[in-house]
């Protein structure tokens, strides 16, 4: 991936619109703060090499933060 310009300027991209969506919160610690506890948990599981754990474990959070960020975005839109 990292020898991908297109996959590098995509990213960004999105890097940029989620910067921009969660400048506009009132409250930025709502959207990051139950983070904190998982990203934690998830060093924790592959420091103790439990990779197959730790790969399910990433997947619950990408699909969590995903909703999250998409529900924060369509009240912004609103």
């Amino acid at each position: 991936l990292a020898d991908s310009q297109r996959l590098s300027a995509m990213f960004e991209h999105r890097a940029a619109e989620l910067r921009l969506a969660c400048g506009r919160l009132d409250d930025p610690e709502y959207l990051h703060a139950p983070y904190v506890q998982q990203n934690a948990r998830l060093l924790q599981l592959f420091m103790d090499g439990q990779t197959h754990q730790a790969a399910q474990t990433l997947e619950h959070y990408l699909v969590q933060s995903e909703r999250m960020v998409l529900a924060v975005y369509a009240r912004q839109v609103r």
